[in-house]
């Protein structure tokens, strides 16, 4: 009423415990009928065509009920919702049917559950991967929707999005780093991590979902080289800062040593506490003070050993936790920087 003036003698009815039966061959959006705001509509989708679903913004299987939150939207708040599917023949999935659909479908949504299980949140919407032939920044870019290439949509393309074979073996990098931008908090990430902090949760859903092992994965393998000589010339986090794959092997290191639970458990403090963080400063000294309490070891000597600034009180509130016993390719390298 607020949205049309004059358009109605009186509020409309609100239709409830209402079931409807659409049939058609057309992509179009259908009406459903009025809905107040905070209601919910159950849609069951039905196919005869193998070709991918879209409802609502939704990938959707054949034969899944969903439901979708009814809730304030432009154009009409308090009154209505246009609740429909609509329906595309896609070259790029018509070699598919609905097995293989629902299979590399419920990959991907596995691919976000994992970015959430190790942030320690729910979901409050879809991902969404738009194709494109001019991306407005790089061969990918995150946000809503994360914008790819074309060859993302190309069944003949090493990386088809759908190609549930590869996927399940080797895992999309591109694609697990773009939604891992979306899970990002600025107060574990600071100046220079945009590109590492990330690939947490590249390397989470690499090993978790796909089943690659955090210290051989082949991206992380072909960093190596570099990290030896970041090391031999005696690390400087400025140089850090510059390298995300050198910057990585950090974290790595934390993932090797204390697992993915511990991990899991201080995003879930940062989620609790929502620290005010206003420098890069108190954000790396809060990051291992954090994780240092919750494996219940100091993590100094290792930060130190890739000269992170650390701040004498978080040496000193540290100091009453013992130094872990690490030992990798990196630290034997320079084993006197392992210290206090």
């Amino acid at each position: 009423m607020t949205n049309f003036p004059r358009d109605f003698n009186q509020p409309p009815s609100t239709e409830t415990n209402v079931k409807r039966h659409i049939q058609s061959n057309f992509s179009e959006w259908f009406s459903t009928g009025m809905k107040e705001d905070n209601q919910t509509v159950e849609c069951s989708p039905a196919y005869t065509s193998q070709c991918l679903r879209f409802l609502l913004g939704y990938y959707v299987a054949a034969g899944i009920s969903i439901q979708i939150d009814v809730l304030e939207q432009v154009g009409a708040t308090g009154w209505s919702a246009r609740i429909g599917y609509h329906s595309d023949d896609l070259e790029s999935v018509l070699h598919l049917d609905s097995i293989q659909l629902d299979r590399v479908l419920q990959f991907w949504d596995a691919v976000v559950l994992a970015h959430h299980e190790l942030r320690g949140t729910e979901p409050t919407h879809r991902e969404r991967i738009v194709c494109d032939e001019q991306p407005s920044f790089g061969y990918m870019h995150s946000g809503y929707p994360i914008v790819t290439h074309m060859d993302v949509s190309d069944p003949f393309s090493e990386g088809y999005i759908l190609n549930s074979n590869e996927l399940e073996k080797n895992g999309a990098w591109d694609l697990f780093h773009e939604i891992g931008h979306n899970m990002q908090r600025d107060y574990w990430t600071y100046d220079g991590a945009d590109e590492v902090t990330v690939n947490i949760f590249t390397l989470h859903a690499m090993d978790t979902i796909c089943h690659h092992q955090v210290w051989i994965h082949p991206w992380l393998k072909d960093q190596i080289k570099n990290t030896w000589k970041y090391i031999k010339k005696g690390s400087n986090f400025d140089d850090w800062k510059e390298d995300p794959g050198v910057a990585l092997f950090i974290y790595a290191q934390l993932a090797r040593g204390f697992g993915w639970d511990s991990h899991k458990a201080v995003f879930r403090q940062y989620e609790q506490d929502q620290p005010n963080l206003d420098s890069d400063q108190e954000k790396i000294d809060y990051w291992i003070e954090t994780f240092s309490r919750q494996v219940e070891y100091n993590l100094v000597p290792l930060f130190k050993c890739w000269d992170f600034p650390i701040s004498q009180s978080t040496i000193d509130s540290l100091s009453d936790l013992k130094i872990p016993e690490i030992s990798n390719e990196f630290i034997d390298m320079a084993p006197e920087r392992y210290q206090l």
